[in-house]
């Protein structure tokens, strides 16, 4: 690693990459390996890693042979990772991939007007990761996606929302031409979702309205497995409102930077439970309630 200058967007800041001298980006990627090295010593298949601050934890075997390598990222990755950048950021809302294939989803029950962003995967066939930002705003302004050369299985649509303008409008659509039927259908449910969301919490307010959309060409990936890992980067950039990601020349070691960041984020989570841990807070807790039974016993 010490010998990789690659120095990606993705976690910059989260993993103090950022801005780095060329001659200590290396030293930077050596010290994250050697931490995830130490992690991964301790910890066993069925070590749990959660989620600080939101109700979400991902188990070792479900990383382990998909983020290490060149495999391609599978939906539990992807969603601890956009839970993450959203649960950091304080103002952007998470949704679950399958959450739009229910027949009811519930609401949040935050004002929407609160919330910048909203995220969430979605399922396309055939087989690959695309990106799809939507923005619903109160002026107009074009949804964006990351375009690829094959049309996306699994995708993620980011809307943003601003509510400082008069009238408000919405960008829920846009997709490749050969998935247009099922891009749409998806879109629709989101729409309804983000409408209903507004009805609940700003029933005052008038409804968004659509908008049209733009595509992003690039950036391109350099094999035939890394688009789950781009489109972690570019939700990564487009939630902190960069460009720099979509003109960027991704080559093989900025992957391997971008998976290493993202097992370092994923495995650094302060909330690790394995089956050790799980026997000592047990024996923990057995303590307590003895010790608290001791104390309140009157004195025969």
């Amino acid at each position: 690693w010490d010998k990789v200058s690659a120095s990606p967007e993705l976690f910059d800041e989260e993993t103090d990459s950022e801005m780095l001298l060329p001659d200590a980006v290396g030293k930077k990627h050596q010290e994250l390996a050697a931490d995830v090295a130490k992690v991964l010593g301790g910890a066993c298949l069925s070590s749990l890693f959660r989620l600080t601050g939101a109700n979400y934890s991902l188990k070792l075997e479900n990383i382990v042979g998909m983020v290490a390598r060149d495999r391609m990222l599978n939906d539990l990755i992807i969603d601890f990772c956009l839970r993450l950048n959203c649960s950091s950021l304080g103002d952007c809302y998470a949704m679950n991939s399958f959450a739009l294939s229910l027949s009811y989803t519930k609401t949040p029950d935050i004002r929407i007007s609160s919330m910048h962003y909203v995220v969430m995967p979605v399922h396309l066939p055939p087989i690959h990761w695309g990106i799809s930002a939507s923005r619903w705003v109160r002026c107009p302004v074009s949804g964006k996606r990351l375009a690829s050369r094959n049309p996306p299985l699994q995708g993620i649509i980011i809307v943003r929302l601003s509510y400082q303008q008069d009238v408000p409008s919405m960008t829920p659509r846009c997709a490749a031409r050969p998935i247009e039927p099922p891009w749409k259908m998806l879109t629709t449910r989101l729409a309804k979702f983000i409408r209903d969301w507004h009805t609940a919490t700003m029933s005052l307010v008038d409804h968004p309205v659509e908008e049209s959309s733009v595509w992003l060409e690039g950036p391109k990936q350099p094999d035939g497995t890394s688009c789950g890992v781009l489109c972690i980067a570019q939700a990564y950039a487009i939630l902190k409102d960069s460009s720099r990601f979509v003109r960027a020349v991704i080559s093989r070691d900025d992957v391997a930077v971008m998976r290493l960041r993202v097992m370092w984020m994923i495995i650094m989570q302060p909330d690790e439970s394995t089956t050790s841990n799980k026997v000592a807070e047990a024996v923990q807790s057995t303590d307590v309630e003895l010790i608290a039974t001791i104390t309140t016993q009157r004195p025969q």
